[in-house]
């Protein structure tokens, strides 16, 4: 699984992208790693995809982002820092 972090340079990003290939980690499909001058860097599924999950649950860059840089703090002070997974067909009782 590949996670885009702030401390990855967009020139080794760049790189990446012309000799990687990179999967949706739900439908495992192929996506795109989009790496510009203004927008943060992302994977984006392809126009026809079947997917209709959204990894991020729809959460805008910053908050990813925020997420990230939490994780990544929390990393530095204990082994046990994991993201949060994506509960599929959760129901709230």
């Amino acid at each position: 699984m590949v996670v885009l972090t702030a401390d990855l340079k967009r020139d080794e990003l760049r790189s990446w992208k012309e000799t990687r290939s990179f999967f949706c980690p739900q439908c495992r499909s192929p996506v795109h790693l989009k790496v510009g001058d203004i927008v943060i860097p992302h994977f984006a599924h392809r126009k026809a995809t079947a997917c209709r999950a959204s990894f991020s649950e729809g959460e805008s860059p910053q908050h990813l982002t925020g997420k990230l840089l939490l994780h990544q703090l929390l990393s530095t002070h204990s082994e046990d820092a994991i993201l949060e997974p994506l509960l599929k067909n959760f129901t709230a009782t």
